[in-house]
């Protein structure tokens, strides 16, 4: 663990970061992660400042991985120009690794067609992240939950009925419920509290998956939840859908989590139907 530091940015909220900025949040939490192993305190506030910390790093024997979460930001971002991705290109050349989270392929979102072919994309080998099957989501409510003596197994469907089987949102759902549980000991959870507290939380993350999908993604999501006929035409964008999880395939198709079917009726102009069940369950009622 002293031969690697490991830097974590989340670029999500930074969608106006500029140059110098980058460079200053970097080099903090490099220095910061690195404690008193190597001294980069000094090091100039500018892109030659990081290739100085870089080689006192490689000097010490120790390997730096950037984690850059939401990687769109810079990408799309024009205060980035080509020269910032050769620069980050030539510092693999001292061991440095990155590993990029993005909605969608960085190449896509590239700012400049001068940028799409910059060779720092070709150090790179894709993985696409989707969402648990369900026995996995399953296990992800019981073992934890279990492990602290606050089993949730007994509410595993309405846990799923709101998270979907994205490991982050059943994660939100399973500590929202813990929550009302800790507020009303004995008593049974109030997943209509649950809910409304997960799509609290839950809204920025959805909002950045809407902004991520194409407007013929949206038009498929939106006629999905109201009920509405999918043209011909558009099948291979439905079939996408459920490929990435953000659909749930079987007669009718549905939105991966109801709260997020609410979150779509709302982009929709339209409000979620007002019974118990369907708050509940996402589901039509008669």
């Amino acid at each position: 663990a002293d031969r690697l530091v490991m830097a974590y940015m989340d670029l999500q909220l930074e969608k106006n970061i500029t140059m110098p900025m980058f460079v200053e949040m970097l080099l903090e939490l490099v220095g910061r992660e690195l404690g008193d192993r190597v001294d980069v305190s000094n090091c100039a506030r500018e892109l030659n400042g990081i290739r100085t910390m870089v080689q006192r790093l490689n000097s010490a024997g120790i390997r730096l991985v950037l984690l850059l979460d939401e990687f769109e930001a810079i990408t799309a971002n024009p205060n980035f120009d080509t020269d910032f991705y050769a620069f980050l290109r030539a510092l693999a050349n001292f061991d440095v690794a990155y590993v990029t989270s993005s909605a969608r392929n960085l190449q896509v979102l590239c700012h400049t067609q001068e940028i799409k072919d910059s060779p720092f994309f070709n150090i790179f080998r894709s993985m696409t992240l989707t969402a648990f099957q369900r026995t996995e989501a399953m296990e992800l409510v019981r073992v934890p939950s279990s492990r602290v003596g606050r089993p949730l197994e007994p509410y595993t469907e309405q846990i799923l009925e709101i998270s979907g089987l994205f490991p982050f949102y059943i994660q939100l759902a399973c500590s929202h419920t813990l929550e009302c549980q800790d507020e009303h000991p004995g008593a049974q959870p109030d997943f209509v509290e649950i809910r409304r507290r997960f799509r609290e939380e839950a809204d920025p993350h959805f909002q950045y998956l809407w902004e991520s999908l194409d407007s013929p993604d949206r038009d498929v999501l939106v006629r999905i939840t109201t009920n509405r006929p999918i043209p011909d035409s558009v099948h291979h964008i439905e079939e996408s859908l459920i490929s990435k999880r953000y659909v749930v395939g079987g007669r009718p198709h549905r939105l991966f989590s109801a709260p997020f079917a609410d979150f779509v009726l709302a982009r929709a102009g339209q409000r979620p139907a007002g019974s118990l069940l369907s708050r509940l369950f996402g589901r039509r009622t008669g």
